[in-house]
Protein backbone atom coordinates (compact mmCIF):
# COMPACT_ATOMS: atom_id res chain seq x y z
CA UNK A 1 0.00 0.00 0.00
CA UNK A 2 2.68 2.83 1.05
CA UNK A 3 4.65 1.97 -2.30
CA UNK A 4 1.52 2.50 -4.13
CA UNK A 5 0.97 5.42 -2.72
CA UNK A 6 4.71 6.45 -3.25
CA UNK A 7 4.29 5.58 -7.42
CA UNK A 8 0.94 7.59 -7.48
CA UNK A 9 2.38 10.44 -5.80
CA UNK A 10 4.97 10.62 -8.29
CA UNK A 11 2.84 9.82 -10.85
CA UNK A 12 0.70 12.61 -9.77
CA UNK A 13 3.94 15.05 -9.95
CA UNK A 14 5.11 14.00 -13.35
CA UNK A 15 1.20 14.53 -14.55
CA UNK A 16 1.49 18.20 -12.66
CA UNK A 17 4.47 19.03 -14.48
CA UNK A 18 3.16 17.73 -17.82
CA UNK A 19 0.40 20.13 -17.57
CA UNK A 20 2.74 23.05 -16.32
CA UNK A 21 4.68 22.57 -19.58
CA UNK A 22 2.03 21.95 -21.83
CA UNK A 23 0.37 25.39 -21.13
CA UNK A 24 3.71 26.96 -21.53
CA UNK A 25 4.14 25.77 -24.88
CA UNK A 26 0.46 26.51 -25.84
CA UNK A 27 0.76 29.97 -24.67
CA UNK A 28 4.34 30.47 -26.53
CA UNK A 29 2.95 28.82 -29.59
CA UNK A 30 -0.74 30.53 -29.23
CA UNK A 31 1.18 34.11 -28.67
CA UNK A 32 3.61 33.27 -31.77
CA UNK A 33 0.44 32.28 -34.45
CA UNK A 34 -1.78 34.76 -32.72
CA UNK A 35 0.05 38.41 -31.82
CA UNK A 36 2.50 38.02 -34.46
CA UNK A 37 0.22 39.39 -37.18
CA UNK A 38 -1.15 41.82 -35.13
CA UNK A 39 2.80 43.19 -34.22
CA UNK A 40 3.60 43.35 -38.01
CA UNK A 41 0.71 45.56 -38.66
Amino acid sequence: MGIFRISFSRFMRSISRLSAWISIYSGVIGEALGASPWRSI
